[in-house]
């Protein structure tokens, strides 16, 4: 009876650590080789034994990184992201608000149509909105570029907020909200006072999901981007070799990444040790 439990422990805890390094493991792959040098014709070497003796004659993949054309494709896809978030975020917020107020049947269905379009695949979303540019916006002798990606980009990121920020808003206490207005409270005044803070999480994990989405995206982007360029766009476009500007453009987003879950974490626990404080010392006053 031990060995079979000790047993299914060893097969849990090695499933665990399998998908931990399938994971993990391509992340660290990156970062190892991007200290790696270069080729002369920009591309990363990707020979392993590089890292631990580099060639000094080869070029570092951190000085291409400074060299390479991509700051305005970076640029382009900034600004992108940021505007879908301005944009689909307050859409997202007001959606939640009016499926929180009408009936079931028809929460069940918008909810529903929003759970189907994160599941319909890039390839159809972005046919079917190059069909509507072209009987649209390319009817009015206007080009592909910039309005079209932004508004392909908010069309898909409403969803992903949605889906974050409404289940959120279902566990709200409507009597805080009634006890505010009775106070002499408008309902802004009550939104920025008790219901932005209590969906201020899941505004910031949809923030981050939307923005992540719109800068990666390539799929949907390169049916609708005319001629601006993206760092997915750029990415996608070799066809010779992995360039080194982009092992090295991909460490440090790896590196901002961890460092943000270190900070939310850190964010945390000081929440949770301040509220641990906060208790103890009612407990004492009591």
């Amino acid at each position: 009876m031990f060995k079979m439990k000790s047993c299914k422990l060893w097969l849990r805890g090695s499933f665990f650590v399998i998908v931990l390094v399938l994971i993990y493991l391509p992340l660290i792959i990156v970062v190892l080789v991007s200290f790696n040098g270069s080729s002369t014709r920009g591309n990363i070497v990707l020979d392993f034994g590089n890292v631990l003796n580099p060639n000094p004659d080869a070029k570092s993949a951190y000085l291409r990184l400074g060299e390479a054309d991509f700051a305005i494709p970076l640029l382009n896809s900034v600004i992108i992201g940021l505007i879908t978030v301005i944009v689909s975020i307050p859409i997202a917020i007001m959606t939640a608000f009016a499926l929180l107020r009408s009936r079931q049947w028809l929460n069940k269905t918008v909810f529903g149509i929003a759970n189907f379009s994160l599941a319909t695949p890039d390839i159809i979303t972005g046919i079917s909105l190059v069909l509507l540019f072209a009987n649209t916006w390319l009817s009015f002798n206007q080009q592909l570029g910039f309005f079209t990606i932004i508004s392909s980009h908010i069309s898909f990121s409403v969803p992903y907020a949605l889906v974050l920020i409404y289940p959120k808003m279902q566990k709200l206490n409507r009597n805080l909200i009634l006890a505010s207005q009775d106070l002499g409270y408008s309902p802004i005044a009550t939104f920025f006072h008790i219901t932005l803070p209590y969906l201020l999480p899941s505004i910031l994990s949809a923030i981050l999901v939307v923005f992540a989405t719109s800068f990666d995206d390539y799929v949907i982007t390169s049916l609708v981007q005319g001629s601006v360029k993206t760092v997915a766009s750029e990415l996608y476009s070799f066809r010779k070799g992995i360039k080194a500007w982009a092992i090295a453009f991909g460490t440090i987003l790896i590196l901002v990444s961890i460092l943000a879950v270190l900070l939310v974490t850190l964010h945390k626990y000081l929440r949770f040790k301040h509220k641990e404080m906060l208790r103890v010392k009612q407990w004492k006053n009591s």
